[in-house]
C-alpha cells in the first residue's frame, strides 16, 4: 500500500538513510543482526529506487543499494564548537589530572554495536608494550557541551564499533586534530585517509594496542581539521551539498509535469 501511494505522489521525496536502517543493527559483540533490523533494511533498500533523490553516509551504504543510484553525504561538523584545545588546559577544565594518559571511547559500554569489549581488549594489550597504566574513558552519561573538552583531553580516540553508517564522533574528534585509531566500520577509514598521526587498523585488538602505542609514543596532534575543511564537511559545507540534492529532486518533478514529458 506504502509503495502504491509513493508511486502516486506530486510531491518530490528526498531520502536520508543514516546507517543501521540499511546496514542492520548488531544484537551482540559477534555481530549478529537483529532479525527485525535485517528485515528493514531490506524493505528500505527495496523502496530507495522509488525516490527521487536518496542520500546515504558512507560508501558501504550506497553499495547496499546498488544498482539504485543515490549521494554520499556524511554529516557535517560544527567547527566553532569542537576546535583544538591544549591536553593541559581541557584537563583542568574536567577536574582531571595532567599526568598519565587517557584514551577515550565513544559510545555506551553497554551497546554491543559499539565494541567496548575489543577496546578494553587493546588498552590491556597496549598497557604492556607501554609500560604503564591506561586509562579507558567512556564518552557518555556527559553533558553535550564537554564533548570536544573530552576529546582534546585525551591522548587518542578508539573507534572499534561494529557497525556505523558515517560516525559523527569521528569527524568531531578530528575537527580537534585528535589522534583517532579505527577499525574498518562505516566511512571511518575513508575519513582517516590522508589525516596524520591517526591510525587505520584491522578489526584485531593486537593492531588497535600497536597503533594505540605509535600514537603515546609520537605525541602530536593531527591535521584532521584541514582535511576535514577541504572536503566540505563543516556544517555550512554538507548543508550546501545537501541543498544541490534538494535542487535535482525538484527538477525531477519540473520535468514530469511539464507538457512534453506528459504527451510523450
Amino acid at each position: 500500500m506504502l509503495g502504491r501511494k509513493l508511486a502516486m505522489r506530486r510531491v518530490p521525496i528526498v531520502m536520508s538513510y543514516m546507517g543501521d536502517d540499511l546496514l542492520g543493527t548488531p544484537s551482540d559483540e559477534k555481530g549478529n543482526l537483529e532479525k527485525s533490523s535485517i528485515w528493514a533494511a531490506k524493505l528500505n533498500t527495496r523502496w530507495a529506487k522509488r525516490y527521487e533523490q536518496v542520500i546515504v553516509k558512507s560508501r558501504e551504504m550506497a553499495e547496499k543499494l546498488s544498482p539504485t543510484s543515490c549521494h554520499v553525504i556524511p554529516n557535517g561538523v560544527n567547527l566553532s564548537v569542537f576546535q583544538p584545545e591544549e591536553r593541559a588546559a581541557a584537563r583542568q577544565r574536567l577536574g582531571w589530572s595532567i599526568a598519565g594518559e587517557k584514551v577515550l571511547f565513544p559510545g555506551d559500554p553497554q551497546n554491543p554495536r559499539k565494541g567496548f569489549q575489543m577496546a578494553q581488549a587493546a588498552v590491556k594489550l597496549a598497557e604492556s608494550d607501554w609500560g604503564r597504566p591506561l586509562e579507558l574513558v567512556p564518552l557518555w552519561g556527559i553533558k553535550p557541551d564537554l564533548v570536544a573538552t573530552y576529546m582534546n583531553a585525551c591522548n587518542a580516540m578508539l573507534m572499534t564499533s561494529l557497525i556505523e553508517g558515517s560516525p559523527n564522533v569521528v569527524k568531531e574528534a578530528l575537527a580537534c586534530d585528535a589522534n583517532v585509531i579505527s577499525v574498518p566500520v562505516g566511512d571511518a577509514h575513508e575519513m582517516l585517509t590522508d589525516v596524520t598521526n591517526c591510525h587505520r587498523v584491522a578489526r584485531q585488538p593486537e593492531a588497535v594496542a600497536a597503533a594505540l602505542c605509535d600514537v603515546l609514543r609520537t605525541n602530536q596532534a593531527s591535521n584532521g581539521r584541514a582535511v576535514l575543511q577541504q572536503r566540505r564537511l563543516s556544517l555550512e559545507g554538507v548543508a550546501q551539498q545537501v541543498i544541490e540534492v534538494y535542487h535535482q529532486a525538484l527538477a525531477q518533478v519540473a520535468v514530469r509535469k511539464s507538457p512534453s514529458t506528459r504527451q510523450a
